[in-house]
């Protein structure tokens, strides 16, 4: 079941206090075709298909070493050290609280 946080009464009710007798009404101005538009689409593809195609897709790209970039915008090469995650998840980096004795020897 939707969740519908108005009743008809309350909708009924809003609509009144702003002039208008239904919905439909507030979008009156908007032409049909912007409101119900006939959209091409292609045809539904399978999960394998879309793996595939997003597999050739991401072939397309090239590493940011394979040439010379001048972009810039963060968009270098970074060596990150995997133990940089181990250090930061610490709780020293994430509060001050400072642990008494009794509870560090539990």
């Amino acid at each position: 079941m939707p969740y519908t946080p108005h009743t008809p009464d309350d909708i009924q009710d809003m609509l009144s206090s702003i002039g208008v007798s239904n919905v439909k009404d507030l979008f009156h101005e908007i032409p049909a075709a912007l409101l119900d538009p006939e959209i091409d689409l292609p045809e539904p593809l399978t999960e394998e298909e879309i793996r595939a195609e997003m597999r050739r897709l991401g072939d397309k790209n090239k590493p940011v070493n394979s040439y010379l970039s001048f972009v810039g915008g963060g968009a270098y090469e970074r060596i990150r050290p995997s133990l940089i995650d181990t250090i930061t998840s610490r709780a020293e980096f994430a509060t001050s609280y400072t642990p008494y004795q009794a509870e560090v020897s539990q």
